[in-house]
C-alpha cells in the first residue's frame, strides 16, 4: 500500500512513517520544506497557504492521512491564532481534495485527524462516537474540521475522522512540557484537578492508524485508552513514576487569567470512552496510565 502523508514531520506523524514502513508500506510525504525530514520513500513539497500542491503526489496513493493542524497550545488565543488553527486545519483538507480529484473516485480511503475537543466540557458524563458535540471554541472547530472531510465520502472508498486524546510519550507533545516541571518539583494539579483527561499512548495511536488502514471503515473514531483519569490522577500517577511529589495545585483562576481562553485545553473535562476501536477488537498495549508513564519514562535520557 502506499499512504500519503499530510503533517508527517510532527510529533505523532514521525512514529507513523516508521511503524508503516516496517509493516511494509510505502511512504510519501507532504511537507512545506524542500527535504524530507524524515524516512519517507517519496517527498513532496507543498504549502496548504500559499495553495500549492503537486498533484503528482496523489499517483499510485491508495490511503491519504492528513494529520495537519496548528498546535492549540503554542500561544494565547488571540482572535489572529484562531484564524490559524482554522486555516491550518481546513486548507488542507481542501486542498488535498483538489489533488485527490485526479484519482478514480472510490478508490482512495482517507483517515484525518481530529480531537476529543468536539465534545466539549462535558464533566464526569461519558461520551463516545455516537455523541453530540459540545459548545465552545474547540467543540466548534472540531466540528467544523470533521464535517469538511464528511463532505468527502461521495469520492472516497472509506473515510474517517480520529478524535485523538492527550497523546503521551517521549520527544514531543504534553510531556515535553510536563516531564521538565515535575522534574523540577513544579508538577502541580491544575484547578479542583477533577476534570478527566482522556490520553492516549502514542505507540497505541500509531497502531490504531495503521489498524485503520488495514480494515477501514466509515465514520469517526475515539483515539483514546479505555481509562481516562481525572487531572488530580494524572498529576499523582506522572509524579510517581519520576520519582517525585506533586507541588501545590495551581488554582483555576489564575489559570484563566494567565492563559485567557487557551485554558479551555487544560481546564475542560472529557471522559471519552473508544466504543467503535473496542468493537474492532482492537487491543491496547498501553490501556492504563500507570504502565504508559512507566514505560515512556523507562526510556527517558
Amino acid at each position: 500500500m502506499r499512504v500519503l502523508i499530510a503533517g508527517g514531520t510532527g510529533f505523532v506523524g514521525r512514529a507513523l512513517i516508521t511503524s508503516l514502513q516496517a509493516a511494509g508500506h510505502e511512504v510519501a510525504l507532504l511537507s512545506r520544506s524542500a527535504k524530507s525530514e524524515t524516512s519517507a520513500d517519496l517527498h513532496w513539497k507543498w504549502d496548504p497557504k500559499e495553495g500549492q500542491i503537486n498533484e503528482r503526489c496523489m499517483e499510485g496513493v491508495d490511503a491519504v492521512v492528513n494529520l495537519c493542524g496548528e498546535n492549540l497550545a503554542s500561544g494565547r488565543w488571540t482572535s489572529k491564532r484562531k484564524l490559524l488553527f482554522r486555516s491550518s486545519r481546513l486548507d488542507s483538507i481542501r486542498l488535498l481534495a483538489g489533488a485527490a480529484k485526479s484519482v478514480q473516485p472510490g478508490s482512495l480511503v482517507w483517515l484525518n485527524a481530529s480531537a476529543t475537543g468536539f465534545y466539549g466540557d462535558r464533566g464526569s458524563e461519558w461520551c463516545d462516537e455516537s455523541s453530540r458535540a459540545g459548545k465552545g471554541f474547540l467543540a466548534e472547530l472540531c466540528s467544523e474540521w470533521e464535517a469538511e472531510v464528511a463532505a468527502l465520502a461521495p469520492q472516497l472508498k472509506h473515510w474517517t475522522v480520529l478524535r485523538i486524546g492527550m497523546v503521551l510519550d517521549n520527544g514531543g507533545g504534553a510531556l515535553a512540557k510536563l516531564v521538565p516541571l515535575f522534574r523540577w518539583g513544579l508538577g502541580s494539579r491544575l484547578g479542583d484537578g477533577a476534570q478527566w483527561i482522556s490520553w492516549i499512548h502514542r505507540q497505541d495511536l500509531v497502531a490504531i492508524i495503521t489498524d485503520w488502514l488495514q480494515r477501514p471503515q466509515n465514520g469517526p473514531i475515539n483515539a483514546v485508552s479505555p481509562e481516562p483519569v481525572t487531572n488530580d490522577e494524572f498529576t499523582k500517577i506522572l509524579a510517581k513514576s519520576l520519582h517525585r511529589r506533586p507541588f501545590l495545585p495551581a488554582p483555576a483562576w489564575a489559570i484563566r487569567l494567565g492563559l485567557g481562553e487557551m485554558s479551555q485545553v487544560v481546564l475542560t473535562s472529557q471522559r471519552v470512552r473508544p466504543a467503535r476501536l473496542e468493537e474492532r477488537s482492537f487491543v491496547f498495549q498501553f490501556p492504563h496510565l500507570t504502565e504508559a508513564c512507566e514505560e515512556i519514562v523507562d526510556r527517558l535520557v
